[in-house]
């Protein structure tokens, strides 16, 4: 069983470690040209462009910059790390239209299908990287240099059934894996297959069981688990059939082939610089694991975690006994090289991915655990992605919201102020955030019953497309008010781990309201416990900026506590009040199916009720739950008529009661 305390146990080292891999990653920069060298061997002695290092060390610094500003970590300066990706974009990838070959060429290799699935990477997340880094580059330009590298590869990879380097070699998945991805992240959001992949999927089943046979017939020599790791998550991209069944079976093969040390066995094709050998190390094997995992808790399928956790512990575990120095260069090779003095480039971004991929992994798991304990809401539609949900954090845009879901709220205001404010003022800095993390977090919604305040916090979350939760006073009084201070601090501890959720206290007034100056001994404990408790780790939830959390009561604004109100505890205030005549006519025009054949007289009915209420001081106010009955009443009627639905209308808001099953017997005396 996966504990929430292991979990940040871990998180914490990891920490520690990506910043020291991120650190190690900058020594192999070349300044002057904007790419990295590719081994300590080569760092100021080689003039030649890597560009399989640069690319992948690119692509690791993006995901590591993400990190430093998602952690909010004191402990390296983003502004280095963004110089970085400035330079190579600027002086390394800009060059793409000019000089394709100075970009794609390696001189081991050549133009090769694996520093290519590489070069795509970098060139597409340029369009993200620009929201949070100033780069002076004509990205259009360079996305469309590219498109001769994507159409070629993808015609290659359709021909081959699978990704080679160099082109006279054999199909091998650790190419296909990367080319993939690299195709899918310049054709970003493309869940479906590119056209004639479809073999190529079947290729990948047939070797996967294959590779499965020679495990368990016990043939160690044919057997490659690193391979079969490559074929897993192609399978899981495809989304072929059986490919749930088959991915336990595998998983299963590739951890119980794992040594204690975290390595794996050595894969084919292994030697050093030469010409077509892949260099397949233990940290590429665990950094697609934890694709395949992020994949799954996106899906929101934990069933792998407590098989995987233990090989990726192990694999840290091999981070931490294989790091190295020499001189003032600091990093990672391969670690099945023997070669003494050397780190890579290549090998260092690589462990950077894998440190960044576990801990975005375990952060994800975490968030999953805790949603689950309280019920969460899920958006009806869920979020866009990329094919790899691993990459969405690097390729957020704008409009990644759906905005749509603003015009359903129930908007009691005249010209729906109160939607486009919301938009402006919480949806949109969201949006526009390239973390999107929220700015100004908190709201308190105050007003009558019946006014929506809920369902308007619901239709918020599924605009950001983020999960809700709603917690009401038996949440936090369950065990009663011994228990309700370790309750409140267990639930805020929660709260406090989640990201990109909506929080909703619904009908928690009593917590928050006026205290008196002379509070009596019964009501010190409420009392206590507001002052110490519920609003300080509100303080620290708002602070944190990680949640949207509102407030929904029924009481009015100076009923609430001097101590809850005042600015910077909450953001906004907004009195959520009965629907003016016009937000009623728009909210039937949604919600009713005939109303074009109606909507004339259920206009009079309204202005005729609106009219006698204006006059009638006792005369009930109309709330939307007020309007969905009507619409249920009118749905009855075999003819509606003005006068009709107007009775229909007061007597709706005249009722106190529920209606009785039957009505009483009344004997006469």
């Amino acid at each position: 069983m996966i504990e929430l305390a292991s979990i940040e146990a871990q998180l914490h080292s990891l920490n520690d470690w990506i910043v020291l891999a991120g650190k190690s990653l900058r020594h192999f920069y070349n300044e002057n040209k904007g790419v990295f060298w590719r081994n300590t061997f080569q760092i100021n002695r080689d003039r030649r462009v890597h560009p399989t290092s640069t690319n992948r060390s690119f692509f690791a610094l993006y995901e590591y910059l993400r990190f430093l500003s998602e952690e909010d970590s004191k402990e390296d300066s983003p502004n280095e790390v963004c110089k970085i990706l400035k330079g190579v974009s600027e002086k390394y990838l800009s060059l793409l239209p000019q000089r394709p070959d100075y970009v794609r060429q390696s001189k081991t290799n050549e133009i090769n299908m694996f520093t290519d699935s590489h070069l795509l990477l970098s060139v597409s997340i340029l369009k993200g990287l620009q929201r949070s880094v100033r780069v002076n580059v004509d990205i259009a330009k360079i996305m469309d240099a590219a498109k001769p590298v994507y159409d070629k590869n993808l015609k290659l990879l359709q021909r081959w059934k699978g990704g080679k380097m160099p082109y006279d070699k054999e199909v091998h998945d650790f190419v296909t894996l990367h080319m993939v991805r690299g195709l899918d992240a310049y054709s970003i959001w493309e869940g479906a297959l590119p056209v004639g992949l479809n073999k190529l999927a079947d290729r990948v089943k047939e070797d996967a069981l294959r590779l499965l046979s020679y495990h368990f017939a016990g043939v160690s020599s044919k057997y490659d688990p690193s391979e079969l790791g490559f074929c897993v998550a192609l399978l899981n991209r495809f989304r072929i059939p059986d490919t749930p069944l088959l991915t336990i079976s595998c998983i299963r093969s590739i951890t119980e082939s794992q040594a204690q040390d975290g390595a794996w066995p050595t894969s084919r094709y292994i030697s050093y610089e030469g010409r077509g050998m892949l260099h397949v190390s233990s940290y590429e094997i665990a950094l697609t694991l934890t694709h395949l995992l992020c994949r799954k808790i996106h899906q929101r399928n934990i069933e792998l975690c407590e098989i995987v956790l233990p090989a990726l512990n192990r694999t840290f575990d091999l981070v931490k006994s294989n790091f190295n120095m020499v001189g003032a260069v600091s990093g990672w090779s391969n670690d099945h090289t023997r070669r003494l003095g050397l780190i890579e480039s290549w090998a260092t971004a690589t462990v950077l991915s894998f440190l960044i991929n576990y801990h975005d992994f375990l952060v994800q798991l975490r968030q999953q655990l805790i949603l689950e304990q309280h019920n969460p809401i899920y958006p009806t539609r869920s979020p866009v992605v990329p094919a790899w949900p691993d990459m969405a954090p690097l390729f957020r845009q704008a409009d990644w919201m759906d905005l749509s879901q603003l015009n359903l709220i129930s908007d009691p205001t005249d010209n729906e102020e109160l939607t486009e404010r919301l938009r402006s003022l919480v949806v949109r800095p969201v949006a526009d955030d390239w973390l999107h993390r929220p700015l100004k977090p908190s709201i308190i919604l105050y007003g009558p019953p019946g006014t929506g305040k809920t369902t308007l916090v619901i239709r918020l979350a599924s605009a950001l497309e983020w999960p809700v939760l709603i917690l009401s006073p038996s949440d936090f009084l369950g065990r009663g008010l011994e228990g309700f201070e370790a309750t409140t601090a267990k639930i805020f501890d929660d709260l406090l781990r989640l990201r990109r959720t909506v929080v909703l206290l619904d009908d928690c007034e009593e917590f928050f309201k006026v205290r008196p100056k002379k509070p009596k001994i019964e009501s010190r404990t409420i009392g206590a416990f507001i002052t110490s408790g519920m609003l300080s780790r509100l303080q620290r939830l708002h602070d944190r900026k990680w949640v949207v959390f509102l407030v929904a009561t029924n009481s009015k604004l100076k009923e609430l506590d001097d101590a809850v109100t005042r600015p910077g505890r909450f953001d906004y205030a907004q009195e959520i009040s009965y629907p003016c005549l016009t937000a009623q006519m728009r909210y039937l025009q949604k919600k009713m199916n005939n109303v074009e054949k109606i909507i004339d007289i259920v206009k009079i009915a309204l202005e005729q009720y609106d009219q006698n209420r204006k006059g009638d001081s006792k005369a009930g106010q109309v709330s939307f739950t007020h309007l969905d009955r009507l619409i249920e009443g009118i749905n009855k009627m075999q003819k509606p008529t003005a006068k009709g639905i107007y009775e229909l209308l007061k007597n709706l808001v005249k009722e106190k009661y529920p209606p009785p099953l039957v009505q009483p017997v009344r004997l006469k005396p």
